[in-house]
Formats: C-alpha cells, sequence, structure tokens
C-alpha cells in the first residue's frame, strides 16, 4: 500500500514491498519514480548507521522499520535531497508519539527508476482501481434498485407503512452519483462498452486484478415487478328477525 506524505509544497507516495529475502523501497512525486532494494541485514546496517546510541535487536528493528513505514502517527518521512536520478529520503520516529522513547532515523538513498517501472507501479494499478471501483459501483446502484423494489413489495403485500419513522428512505435516484467533472476526470471510462476491449487488452499484458463476485444473481420470482391485488368480497346483506 502506497503512503502519502508532503514536503514543503511537494507532495510524494512511498511503498515498501517485501519480495523474499528483498525489500524494496519506491518513491515517486507522480512524475518519476525512483527505487532501491535492500535487505534485511542492508535495513539493520542503516540503523545503526544512523542510531549509534541505540542498542536493538535485528527483529526489533525490522518491525521499527515497517512500523515507522505504515504508521503515520508514528513516523516522519521528509525528503533530504532530489534530482532527477536519485533521492534521499529521511525517515524518522514523531518525537511526540507514545512510543518515541529515543530519536529513531533512517537515511536511503533511492534511484531513478525507468519508465516502464512508473507504468507498472502507477499507471497500470490506477486504471485498474479505476476499472474495479465502476465495477463496485455497479453493483452497489443494482443492490440500492432491488432494495427499492423489495419495500415496494413488502408495502403492496402487507399494505401499511414502514413502523419505524428512522427507516423510511425514499427511492433511490443514481443521478445523484453524477458529476459535473465527467468531461474532464476518469469517470464512467469503463461504463461505455466500446472500451472493454481496452480493458481486454490491458489484462492480456498485465494480468487481471483480484475482486470478488461483482454480480448478484436475481431469483427467478423477483425477476418482475408484482402488481397489487385488491380482493373484493361480496357479503350478503344482514337479514333482521
Amino acid at each position: 500500500m502506497w503512503r502519502l506524505f508532503s514536503d514543503n509544497k511537494d507532495f510524494y507516495m512511498l511503498r515498501v514491498q517485501n519480495e523474499g529475502n528483498s525489500i524494496n523501497l519506491s518513491v515517486t512525486d507522480l512524475l518519476l519514480i525512483w527505487r532501491s532494494q535492500l535487505s534485511e541485514s542492508e535495513i539493520v546496517k542503516n540503523f545503526k548507521e544512523n542510531n549509534s546510541n541505540v542498542s536493538a535487536g535485528n527483529e526489533d528493528i525490522l518491525s521499527g522499520f515497517f512500523d515507522l513505514i505504515k504508521d503515520s502517527t508514528i513516523g516522519t518521512i521528509f525528503i533530504n535531497e532530489k534530482n532527477k536520478e536519485f533521492v534521499e529520503v529521511i525517515l524518522e520516529n514523531s518525537e511526540d508519539s507514545a512510543m518515541a522513547t529515543s530519536k529513531i532515523t533512517y537515511k536511503f538513498k533511492l534511484c531513478k527508476a525507468e519508465q516502464q517501472q512508473f507504468r507498472n507501479e502507477l499507471t497500470v494499478p490506477s486504471i485498474q482501481t479505476i476499472y474495479l471501483l465502476e465495477k463496485q459501483k455497479e453493483l452497489l446502484l443494482s443492490v440500492i434498485k432491488k432494495k427499492d423494489r423489495e419495500l415496494e413489495e413488502y408495502k403492496m403485500e402487507k399494505g401499511g407503512l414502514i413502523s419505524r419513522s428512522d427507516l423510511i428512505t425514499e427511492k433511490f435516484d443514481s443521478c445523484v452519483l453524477d458529476s459535473d467533472e465527467q468531461e474532464t476526470g476518469f469517470f464512467n471510462l469503463f461504463t461505455k462498452q466500446q472500451n472493454e476491449d481496452f480493458w481486454l487488452k490491458l489484462t492480456e499484458n498485465n494480468g487481471e486484478i483480484k475482486k470478488s463476485n461483482l454480480s448478484i444473481e436475481v431469483e427467478p420470482w423477483n425477476a418482475q415487478p408484482k402488481r397489487k391485488i385488491t380482493h373484493s368480497v361480496n357479503r350478503k346483506p344482514c337479514m333482521s328477525k
């Protein structure tokens, strides 16, 4: 998972990935991406070089390093030096953190990655995220419409109102999800059928994204809306004795 941070007026994202016995550190400013591949022993060495007054075991050093990366409340990231070819990142624990018993600092020098790496780590995952969010939106809209139908059926069959006023809702209007920025943003990118070919080609070259079932099966009995049926009973007038 990427972690966002800012340095002065510049914004960055940082990610740490475990791949076997190596740790991949990536930083991007959304224009370029810099990377460094480290071993666990190099992380420990980095700790000891920058924190000579702190004594800690290797396992504690590694777990503390990952905690600083993941939790923005205990770890601070800033850029010490940057150019197109490399960037030096400094990672420190927050002095006001409840876990801060002593000052901890890491310094990492990351080298500029190839343009293909930027595509693989940022561009393609961003497109995949847009696709997944659109499919989830379609699923949620389908669920809401079915729930509206369910309430209508209930009212027709039971002939009454919802007993609790806090549960009463208006019929959902999907237009409320539309944005005024649809022409300039990435809204509804994959809802158009003609873009499915693009998605197929993307998955062929970059693999499918992992996702749970994004469809809901409609029960046969609920395939079509029902009509309210009113039964009338003819009663014979009472005969007075």
